[in-house]
């Protein structure tokens, strides 16, 4: 194995899904691949994420999340902004997402809120609908969505498996857990897996190639 020289040992990513290596010895190893060679361990720019989340119910969680994303070695994109949607905001949202390799949404009802909603004091459209419309839509990124608190996907987004987080306040272990199913859909997203529901992988086309004729 190839020793890595002094001046590259930071950052380091992983090839296949961008997570930042950790040197041990003479060895880069990735959390979820193992021992990667030091010819393929990329350097220089890490993987960025666009985080998308509800102003009203999920701003703790996303914070967290931000951090810990970034312990990992993404560069991650959250807009802490309350200011609704307008012309201007769209077209810097744009911009920002035009930079970033995967979508992440943190679903949550006022993620998914619209105008029409009882109790939507602001009678507007959520910003994450604005988000996810222009990433899936307009600009074809890889979107990972994560249901933090029970709602209705967007109808966009309904053939795409999301990571389970409800459970994030309950402990830190259960945060932690869902904290790596997320990092695993991610490191997914940069490989071009697209993750769909269990029931889709679960029916299969029927084969009538052995039926019989009845008599």
């Amino acid at each position: 194995m190839t020793e890595l020289p002094t001046s590259s040992l930071s950052p380091l990513f992983c090839p296949q899904c961008g997570q930042a290596l950790t040197c041990v010895g003479h060895f880069t190893v990735c959390p979820l691949h193992g021992t990667v060679e030091a010819g393929q361990a990329m350097g220089g720019v890490r993987p960025r994420i666009y985080l998308s989340y509800g102003r009203r119910d999920a701003r703790e969680l996303a914070g967290s999340i931000k951090v810990d994303l970034e312990a990992a070695g993404y560069d991650v994109l959250l807009d802490s902004s309350d200011i609704r949607a307008s012309r201007e905001r769209l077209l810097g949202i744009a911009d920002a997402l035009r930079g970033t390799q995967v979508f992440v949404v943190l679903l949550s009802p006022d993620a998914v809120s619209v105008s029409a909603d009882p109790g939507n004091s602001d009678l507007l459209d959520s910003v994450c609908l604005d988000e996810i419309g222009i990433a899936h839509f307009d600009l074809r990124l890889p979107v990972v969505p994560a249901m933090v608190e029970l709602c209705v996907p967007p109808y966009s987004l309904h053939k795409l498996d999301w990571v389970d987080m409800r459970d994030w306040r309950q402990s830190e272990e259960s945060y932690l857990s869902g904290l790596a199913r997320l990092l695993s859909s991610i490191a997914a997203a940069l490989r071009g897996d697209i993750h769909r529901p269990l029931f889709e992988e679960l029916l299969k086309p029927l084969d009538f190639s052995t039926s019989h004729d009845r008599k």
